[in-house]
């Protein structure tokens, strides 16, 4: 190749790379150096999900940071009274039909604390408990059982199934799925990523030690008709779950690495020795020991005099590290940022923030916990009451709803509102007039204000101001609403004659 040839060569190729992006330039100073390679979510899953989640759950088990993030997701998303549920079936002349709708809230509630098949958790613990397994491991699987348990009238139970008892190492030639159908992971999907069967262990296989020692481990095949799959979801197609700690593992153990080792360096500090050097065979003053040795006990103001060409000797102290604090608040907030919860709540360091940059930190945070709750009654609140409604339905137990003319119209009798937990007002008293005069203007409804409160449906509201009203009625007692007392209440300051001119030729204008 001539000389001009190469030139040419040279030319063209740095042009090339001038107009390419630099993110996808290989370099060895950036990006780790490592050039990533081409996979889908299912790929990469399939080579670090049992580790990822491993770690996840050893995490939760043994850092305080982690076990708290998970609390304050399952708090934040799911709250301490679950999600509330009120059924949304209107008649035709557009009227709510008041009589079906009471008939299917009196079953559900009759039922809901009965679903557990373990006879140990009410509803609000069961949804607590599924989201903690989102939180943990990505994903969590329910599987509905046919028939009634725990004393329920209904025949409808619910199974927790973790992600360790689905068979994720039955994929490829392993299994023969069905003609089309394709094994990932432990679920059996068809050409469109959808799942067709869950292949689950009939035992979890963490538990060995109780096992019978005759009996194999088996696996069973459960259509997805059968599974309620929780599984937030990133990518597509995305067969399982992705641990939500996932991306701050690395962080956590680092903090947890570091914190241990400044801990030991302050021991090994506070321990140290503090010596006397002397040109004699024998101190000036301490208590020989049984070794030979010389010592002498220091006290707090105590001062002790040296004789001549003694010295004291003392191992410098600079521990704790004085830069440890804001090391451990960068990653606190490296952690919350991953995790989309406030610094506050990762921390519990409130000496960082003010009430604008709380509030603040908040209100980002709520679209987070907003998203998660939504993708929750998409995936299991929604199947489960129409599994609920079609099962009461045809079992007699809704007396208001004949068989036949539920079967002629599933869907309308199947629909319902479902009213996740709300977020504490940040500033109650502007909040509060803020909605109040937002219905006064027909800017919202007491539905959407009460849905941003404290998660109660307006049917529960209207309900439990009925009853106390007809209680104070029996006691011939009145409340009348009060209201400021004009005199009393607080005066705006006068603007002053320059704001009344700058206000006058505004109007004039």
């Amino acid at each position: 190749m001539s000389p001009v040839q190469r030139l040419a060569r040279w030319l063209l190729g740095e042009t090339a790379a001038k107009r390419s992006y630099a993110a996808g330039q290989p370099s060895r100073l950036s990006f780790g150096g490592v050039q990533p390679y081409t996979s889908s979510e299912d790929q990469g899953l399939a080579t670090s999900l049992v580790t990822m989640r491993n770690r996840s759950r050893a995490a939760i088990r043994d850092n305080a940071i982690a076990q708290g993030v998970r609390q304050s997701l399952v708090n934040s998303v799911i709250g301490p009274s679950g999600v509330g549920m009120d059924p949304d079936v209107w008649l035709k002349n557009g009227e709510p039909n008041r009589r079906v709708n009471d008939d299917i809230r009196q079953a559900w509630n009759a039922c809901k604390d009965r679903l557990d098949i373990g006879a140990r958790n009410s509803f609000a613990d069961l949804e607590r408990l599924l989201f903690a397994e989102v939180v943990a491991t990505g994903e969590v699987f329910v599987r509905v059982h046919r028939f009634a348990a725990s004393g329920s009238k209904i025949a409808l139970s619910l199974e927790v199934i973790e992600a360790e008892r689905i068979a994720g190492e039955l994929e490829g030639p392993n299994v023969s799925p069905a003609p089309g159908n394709v094994m990932k992971m432990g679920v059996e999907v068809d050409r469109f990523g959808r799942a067709v069967a869950y292949y689950v262990r009939t035992r979890h296989p963490g538990e060995a030690r109780w096992g019978n020692g005759s009996e194999t481990d088996k696996v069973e095949r459960v259509p997805a008709s059968e599974i309620l799959h929780i599984c937030p979801t990133s990518r597509w197609p995305q067969t399982r779950g992705v641990p939500m700690l996932h991306a701050v593992l690395r962080t956590l153990t680092d903090v947890d690495a570091y914190s241990a080792a400044e801990i030991a360096r302050a021991r090994v500090q506070a321990a140290s020795p503090i010596t006397i050097e002397t040109p004699e065979s024998q101190a000036s003053f301490a208590e020989q020991q049984e070794d030979g040795t010389y010592e002498v006990n220091l006290e707090p103001g105590m001062v002790t005099r040296l004789a001549p060409g003694e010295k004291l000797n003392a191992s410098p102290v600079n521990a704790p590290n004085p830069a440890f604090a804001e090391f451990m608040r960068s990653k606190y907030r490296e952690v919350a940022v991953g995790i989309g919860l406030p610094y506050t709540s990762v921390s519990g360091d409130y000496s960082q923030s003010n009430y604008s940059s709380a509030r603040l930190e908040n209100l980002v945070a709520r679209d987070t916990f907003k998203a998660l709750q939504q993708t929750y009654i998409n995936q299991f609140r929604k199947p489960l009451h129409r599994l609920f409604v079609q099962t009461a339905a045809m079992s007699g137990l809704l007396k208001t709803l004949p068989v036949d003319r539920f079967a002629l119209d599933m869907e309308t009798y199947e629909a319902a509102m479902f009213y996740p937990r709300g977020f504490v007002y940040v500033d109650p008293q502007k909040d509060i007039a803020a909605n109040v005069e937002a219905i006064n203007n027909g800017l919202t409804s007491r539905t959407a204000a009460l849905a941003n409160g404290d998660g109660r449906t307006v049917e529960d509201v209207f309900a439990e101001l009925a009853r106390e009203n007809e209680l104070a009625a029996s006691y011939g007692l009145t409340f009348v609403a009060t209201k400021p007392d004009p005199a009393t209440a607080e005066k705006k300051p006068e603007a002053s004659n320059e704001e009344n001119d700058t206000a006058t030729k505004l109007q004039a204008d």
